[in-house]
């Protein structure tokens, strides 16, 4: 039976410790804490019998999951080395608890926190590392024809040493099809800078609205986003570009981000990483608090970053 609404959803008691168990490939797993929910389901933590960790999302709709499904395969089995993220599918199956069918999958579990709390617990400076690392992932995804689509901070996990992963695959969509999933904030179709038609500039718009969303303490973006739909325009995300000092090496990539002026990736990496370069001793130097992580260091932390996903995590 397919679930048919969130109501559903809430009528399980997914609570830690409950044994679950796939209907067609017979795999067993302990739930563990609930890590999100989204429009199409619920993701948790779980183990398998061998105690490895996954994270596992349960859907609402069975052909909506096998949409996503589709999707995170193709991405995981492309032949790009160069592809920066951690992915690939466990399983997919479903569970029978009482008289419902509940499809899920299972993938990798990436420990982390969202990219806006990182930031505050570990300082403004990381943005440029952590951001150019989130640019190489939507490159990858486009480089296979999709966009992520439902770019948020959420959707963006960091580790301690910095190494981030998106996740939540449930808006990855094809080019030329309508972003399925998406968050108001960060669409550009809510700003008017554009339609919901899937294409690279579309993530590229996200990316930069979430910037100016991270660093906006006056909650100006908040304030904008209440005005009339016809009043709203990506100016405004534009104008804090320029004003807020954390974003102001990068206003220039920011605002091409939000003009649909990004027609090259490489390029857009390239720029990314010579920003960071160019204001990396600068901004450093200006923090007493945190000298240590001079320039040396934050320059091998980057060559590091990539090398670890080139590594372990091409396909």
């Amino acid at each position: 039976m397919t679930i048919s609404s969130s109501s559903d959803m809430d009528r399980v008691a997914w609570k830690p410790g409950t044994r679950i168990q796939g209907k067609w490939n017979g795999h067993t797993y302990t739930i563990g804490q609930k890590l999100g929910e989204g429009a199409n389901g619920t993701v948790y933590l779980a183990t398998n019998p061998q105690g490895k960790k996954v994270a596992m999302k349960v859907a609402l709709d069975a052909v909506d999951l096998q949409s996503e499904v589709n999707a995170i395969q193709s991405l995981s089995q492309a032949k790009d080395k160069a592809k920066p993220f951690f992915l690939a599918l466990y399983d997919v199956d479903d569970a029978q608890v009482g008289q419902t069918t509940w499809p899920f999958y299972t993938m990798p579990y990436f420990s982390g926190k969202p990219f806006s709390q990182f930031l505050r617990e570990k300082g403004w400076e990381w943005f440029g590392v952590v951001g150019f690392q989130v640019l190489q992932q939507l490159h990858s995804i486009h480089r296979q024809g999709y966009v992520f689509g439902d770019l948020k901070p959420h959707n963006i996990l960091v580790e301690q040493d910095g190494r981030c992963q998106l996740i939540d695959f449930g808006g990855v969509t094809p080019f030329g099809k309508g972003v399925k999933q998406f968050t108001e904030w960060y669409d550009r179709g809510f700003w008017n800078g554009g339609s919901r038609i899937a294409d690279a500039s579309y993530d590229w718009f996200s990316f930069a609205a979430l910037a100016v969303h991270v660093f906006d303490p006056e909650e100006q973006m908040k304030a904008w986003s209440r005005e009339l739909p016809q009043q709203r325009t990506e100016k405004w995300l534009q104008q804090r570009c320029t004003e807020l000092p954390e974003l102001k090496p990068f206003q220039s990539i920011l605002k091409d981000m939000l003009t649909g002026n990004c027609h090259s990736p490489d390029k857009v990496l390239s720029d990314w990483e010579q920003v960071l370069h160019r204001h990396r001793q600068r901004r450093f130097s200006a923090r007493p608090s945190i000298r240590w992580l001079n320039t040396a260091f934050l320059a091998a932390l980057l060559l590091f970053v990539s090398a670890l996903w080139l590594v372990f995590y091409a396909a």
